[in-house]
């Protein structure tokens, strides 16, 4: 069995723990004789021994047998959490990439509005020296040099050059 547990084998896990015998388990007896008891009467299982080879070895397998419901049921526990918290995990992630994906969106429009005003303050200033000719070229006389009468595209040139406050934009 390798860590994690597939879904498969967690469902296993549950499904013996269901049908099995339940926790708690302890043991006792002589080394070469241990015994995993389920309460006081009833007996799980008998210990092998290694007729006296190694008997720290031989209790600590028959601790960690009798430790096993509850290792089972801890291992449970930190699964479900595991699962909620791997849950909320994509939740976040999958935020977390639409929140990258709308400032990547607000980042590309701001750098084509940046652009789109670069060139506009370009073609300002390119009409700005286009009335500024014509502009520089009027008097004050009557004309009708510009097919209107009174100077009327002189004025009108004065006036687009004019900054006022009421012009500008806020």
């Amino acid at each position: 069995m390798t860590y994690p547990l597939s879904p498969e084998a967690v469902a296993q896990l549950v499904a013996d723990r269901e049908a099995g015998t339940p926790g708690p388990w302890h043991f006792d007896g002589p080394v070469w004789n241990q015994i995993i008891w389920t309460d006081g009467e009833n007996r799980l299982c008998f210990m092998a021994h290694s007729n006296g080879l190694n008997d720290d070895r031989d209790i600590a397998n028959a601790r960690r047998i009798a430790s096993l419901p509850d290792i089972e049921a801890a291992y449970l526990t930190l699964a479900a959490e595991n699962a909620t918290l791997r849950s909320e995990n994509d939740i976040w992630t999958e935020r977390a990439t639409d929140a990258e994906l709308n400032w990547a969106n607000c980042t590309r429009l701001a750098q084509r509005l940046r652009a789109s005003e670069a060139a506009a303050l370009e073609r300002v200033k390119v009409l700005e020296e286009a009335l500024m000719i014509y502009a520089d070229s009027c008097d004050e006389t009557e004309t009708k040099s510009c097919g209107y009468d009174g100077n009327m595209c002189c004025r009108s040139a004065r006036a687009a050059l004019t900054h006022t406050a009421d012009k500008e934009p806020t």
